[in-house]
């Protein structure tokens, strides 16, 4: 999807309205794998929420477009709560949990496995 907000007022429009409305959301571990490694992503922003997206866009006045070029939204809809453990705010940034960001790059292409491999060494010497 392509929407007409910025990053930043996107995520804080989209997890404040979850709230309001009792529903959950989360990053993608994808999405927030620049934040726990070195892996350059595209600008786009992918969520998990349990809410069907049309209804958590309207009830955040987000206007979305269909886009196969360059979009910068995505929302997946899923009841799954592992998805939704342990995500933080990390550096003003809301992004998935570590954990979560290796299952989703190990199970991804070549490079992300790579990447996932780079994230476990350092999750593995964060638990000693």
């Amino acid at each position: 999807m392509k929407s007409r907000v910025a990053p930043a007022a996107l995520q804080e429009r989209l997890t404040a309205t979850a709230e309001e409305l009792g529903s959950r959301l989360a990053p993608t571990g994808v999405s927030s794998a620049s934040r726990h490694t070195v892996m350059p992503v595209e600008p786009m922003m992918s969520f998990y929420c349990s809410l069907p997206p049309e209804e958590l866009l309207n009830a955040a006045a987000i206007e979305a477009s269909p886009e196969r070029h360059f979009p910068d939204l995505e929302l997946l809809q899923t009841d799954d709560i592992r998805v939704y453990f342990d995500a933080r705010t990390q550096d003003g940034n809301f992004v998935a949990s570590p954990v979560q960001t290796w299952l989703e790059l190990v199970t991804g292409d070549k490079r992300s496995q790579e990447v996932a491999e780079q994230l476990q060494v350092c999750l593995l010497r964060e638990l000693g």
